[in-house]
């Protein structure tokens, strides 16, 4: 079986220390009852620098072919049971996570970290029986937001933002510093609005 990881990742600002451990396959909708998860996981055995004509040589006049990306050499894929899966399709590009939350890990959402205000809002979230996204896309009037936290509404998402994230004006914004109880609470206020 051939998988190809890509990341589109520009040099400008970015670092040289390359921290990922694994590289994984996201299945998306075309896979059908596998959709939106994680069944793959390789180990990245080296990285190396090379531009977008060395990674496709058959687009040699593409606008970026002298592009530079990083490549990654990977190890055997190995089958992670179980998978990782999404309640719902979402862009997944790049996760940080840990081994431990990676191995642990039961949906996509878990392989976020938990310790910022954002992490442990979805956990006291997941807790109660929300449903409850990270990370997530939202598009308000033809502009593209990621919010911190997004929760299913009737006509669409609640999203939820902490400091100075750009996010849609209807949302929810938390200081960093809020304690989370009292950002719960204003949620459940916000969610009984929506009955």
């Amino acid at each position: 079986m051939d998988f190809a990881c890509s990341f589109t990742a520009t040099l400008a600002g970015w670092s040289t220390q390359i921290l990922l451990v694994v590289c994984v396959q996201y299945y998306t909708k075309k896979f059908e009852d596998d959709k939106w998860a994680i069944h793959y996981y390789a180990p990245i055995q080296g990285h190396e620098l090379v531009t977008r004509r060395d990674l496709i040589p058959s687009e040699p006049d593409h606008p970026r072919a002298r592009a530079w990306y990083y490549a990654l050499q990977l190890g055997p894929f190995e089958h992670k049971l179980s998978p990782i899966v999404g309640t719902r399709w979402r862009r997944v590009t790049f996760i940080v996570t840990t081994g431990d939350r990676f191995m642990s890990a039961h949906e996509i959402n878990d392989l976020f970290e938990q310790e910022s205000p954002a992490g442990q809002l979805y956990v006291k979230l997941k807790e109660m029986g929300k449903l409850v996204e990270r990370e997530w896309w939202i598009d308000e009037e033809g502009t593209a937001y990621v919010v911190d936290l997004a929760l299913p509404i009737k006509d669409g998402w609640l999203p939820v933002t902490f400091g100075d994230r750009p996010s849609p004006a209807y949302g929810l914004r938390f200081a960093a510093e809020d304690e989370p109880d009292v950002c719960l609470r204003e949620i459940q206020a916000r969610l009984r609005t929506f009955k």
